[in-house]
């Protein structure tokens, strides 16, 4: 099984390596964490993280939403 996944960007594409993911996975939950202002002494796993994340991208849609079929 072939751990490496391809990148692309436009017409270019870079292979990334198992090592170069998970430092782009620790980034990405780094970024996750700053957005939703977790503290790193609080106690919260990477999946509630995501919950979070899901939910937060979810009511601001239906904020957007709500506001777009109000003005019409």
């Amino acid at each position: 099984m072939n751990d490496n996944i391809i990148l692309l960007h436009g017409r270019e594409s870079w292979t990334i390596r198992v090592d170069l993911r998970k430092r782009l996975e620790a980034f990405e939950m780094w970024a996750y964490r700053h957005m939703l202002k977790i503290s790193r002494t609080q106690k919260v796993t990477n999946e509630s993280c995501d919950e979070l994340v899901v939910s937060a991208i979810f009511q601001k849609e239906k904020r957007c939403l709500s506001r777009a079929c109000a003005s019409e």
